[in-house]
């Protein structure tokens, strides 16, 4: 047989609740541009084509040979081509020790 909760437990519970405010969060995304659609593109692809070489190698036991090349050469692509985003959101790591002594 369980006992009803204690005053204190229940207080602790909607204090907790009260403090996770998932619904208040808003996605800002005014400042994505055309530039950016590869770049998600991209990254979708690449996101499919791991998954299909997770799948073969370990539920099948037979890795499909072409995944990782292209896994590869898609993260490479998406470095490059996310670096335009970030450039331009001016969101590159800065190194401010060399930019202030150089």
């Amino acid at each position: 047989m369980t006992t009803p909760p204690e005053p204190d437990e229940q207080a602790a519970d909607a204090r907790q609740t009260d403090t996770l405010h998932v619904d208040e969060v808003s996605a800002d995304i005014s400042d994505v541009y055309w530039i950016d659609a590869p770049v998600l593109i991209i990254f979708w692809i690449l996101l499919g084509i791991v998954m299909l070489q997770f799948v073969t190698r370990y539920v099948f036991n037979d890795s499909v040979g072409w995944t990782e090349e292209i896994a590869r050469y898609l993260l490479i692509f998406l470095t490059f081509i996310g670096s335009v985003t970030c450039v331009r959101q001016g969101a590159h790591i800065f190194l401010e020790f060399f930019y202030r002594y150089v």
